[in-house]
């Protein structure tokens, strides 16, 4: 969330497709799980932003400046 927010560029692994494999387990045994992360994700992006000073309309480039 934090780097679409900011710009930041992500870069595709190769452990990509078992990360998301272990997400699919956890979304098929828990249907709420996908809130609850979605929610901890969005209070971590709240923190950084309110730790770095950034805020959703700036970008990297302007942060820095």
């Amino acid at each position: 969330m934090w780097c679409a927010q900011t710009g930041l560029t992500t870069v595709t692994r190769a452990d990509h497709a078992a990360y998301l494999a272990g997400w699919l387990r956890i979304l098929r045994s828990d249907a709420r799980a996908l809130v609850t992360v979605a929610s901890r994700a969005q209070a971590a992006v709240d923190w950084l932003n309110t730790h770095t000073g950034h805020t959703t309309t700036e970008t990297v480039e302007e942060v820095a400046a």
